[in-house]
């Protein structure tokens, strides 16, 4: 599968860049990692801190109250019972795989075509992918290891133990949301942009079908993947974020 998603990316990017090419279209212009100081300070702000805060504060609750716990029970009897050889075990095995790590790779090769090949819609899109992943990876680290939660399939429940351990936000769920929320706003139908943003949610249900994540560590993830592309359309301009197109019209 993973074979699968590269040759397509792969493909998908060489048949954009080379009609860009013939069509004369220029680079962006500018260093590929131009971008990703500016984007760390819109990220790293007092608000930020503060809605990072109020992150961290209301997965804590999910984890004390028992939420957590008792989600996984509902999960694992409802959903996960019908295991990786069902329909929706082989879902979320796809679904997972749009989290894996080598997307920050695939993301940073769309980044250098924009910059030294051509500047298409679709390497302006991998390009902010990119500088979003990146931008929000030490905070990723940071709530990871500084929490220190487990695992389901572990026996400590999602209680937090700073440093024991470093589940306490999906990192999955952030790689794999990231696309779909940069996308989004650059859609005009609006059931289009529900659709992606549901679909930013995927991979983070694939983490707790496989008991890999409790609800409150792919929240965390999911928030950070969000807090990460609004700082990037805060800092990269207009004319390099993905064109704005209406799919459905005329």
């Amino acid at each position: 599968m993973t074979l699968v998603f590269l040759t397509l990316a792969l493909i998908a990017l060489a048949a954009t860049t080379v009609a860009a090419r013939r069509a004369g279209a220029p680079t962006s212009g500018d260093r590929v990692h131009s971008r990703l100081l500016p984007t760390a300070r819109a990220l790293y702000t007092r608000r930020g801190f503060l809605r990072l805060g109020a992150g961290v504060a209301g997965a804590a609750v999910l984890v004390y109250a028992g939420a957590d716990e008792a989600f996984d029970r509902w999960h694992r009897g409802n959903v996960s019972g019908s295991g990786a050889d069902s329909g929706a075990g082989h879902l979320a095995h796809l679904f997972k795989e749009m989290g894996e790590r080598y997307w920050v790779g695939v993301w940073w090769l769309f980044a250098v075509v924009d910059v030294h090949v051509a500047s298409t819609a679709l390497s302006r899109w991998g390009r902010t992918n990119f500088e979003a992943i990146v931008t929000g990876l030490p905070t990723l680290w940071g709530l990871q290891y500084g929490l220190g939660a487990s695992r389901p399939t572990d026996d400590n429940g999602p209680f937090y133990h700073p440093l024991r351990d470093q589940n306490s936000a999906s990192g999955h769920t952030f790689i794999g949301a990231v696309p779909w929320l940069n996308l989004a706003p650059s859609i005009e139908s609006a059931a289009m942009r529900t659709g992606l943003r549901l679909m930013s949610g995927a991979t983070g249900w694939s983490r707790l079908y496989d008991r890999k994540h409790y609800l409150s560590q792919v929240l965390l993830g999911w928030g950070l993947a969000q807090s990460s592309v609004q700082a990037v359309r805060q800092v990269a301009p207009s004319s390099t974020r993905p064109a704005r197109t209406d799919p459905v019209g005329p």
